[in-house]
C-alpha cells in the first residue's frame, strides 16, 4: 500500500473532550467523524438531519453530513473523536459551556467536577491527559 492511500479501518484520533451538563460541542463540516460516547449521556444534532441522536456511555455515531453538527451533554460526558482521516477531518471545533448553576440548584450528583473519575482505570493515562477543558479549532 503506498503512504497516501486511505486505509478505511484505521480510525485516528482526533480529540477527547469532556462536557459538563449543557455544555456543547460544535463541529463544523465533519468528515466521517466518529463520536464515541465513553462517559455520561449526549445529544447529537446535524444540519439538515432528519432526527437527532440521543447516545449513552459506549455508544457511538458518525457524523456524515455536510454543515453544522452539536453534540449537547445531557449528563457528564467525555466523548473520544476518531476519523478515518489523519487531517482535515473537519473545519472547525468549538465547545461552550453553560453557566454554572448555582450550588442550592444543582443536583447531587451533579456537583462531581471530574468528569474523568469513572474513566481512570480503563483507559490509558496518556489518552486522558489529551483531554483540554477547552475547546478550540483545529
Amino acid at each position: 500500500m503506498k503512504p497516501n492511500d486511505h486505509n478505511p479501518s484505521v480510525e485516528h484520533l482526533v480529540a477527547c473532550v469532556p462536557l459538563d451538563v449543557g455544555d456543547t460541542l460544535r463541529i463544523v463540516d465533519p468528515h466521517q467523524v466518529l463520536v464515541h460516547v465513553a462517559q455520561g449521556r449526549v445529544w447529537i444534532t446535524e444540519e439538515r438531519a432528519p432526527d437527532d441522536v440521543m447516545l449513552g456511555a459506549g455508544r457511538w455515531f458518525r457524523l456524515a453530513r455536510p454543515g453544522a453538527a452539536v453534540v449537547e451533554a445531557l449528563a457528564p460526558a467525555v466523548l473520544v473523536l476518531t476519523s478515518p482521516r489523519a487531517v482535515h477531518y473537519a473545519r472547525e471545533f468549538v465547545t461552550t459551556s453553560r453557566p454554572p448553576l448555582s450550588v442550592a440548584r444543582q443536583h447531587p450528583r451533579a456537583r462531581e467536577r471530574d468528569a474523568l473519575s469513572g474513566l481512570r482505570g480503563r483507559y490509558p493515562e496518556w489518552l486522558l491527559g489529551l483531554v483540554r477543558p477547552t475547546g478550540g479549532t483545529s
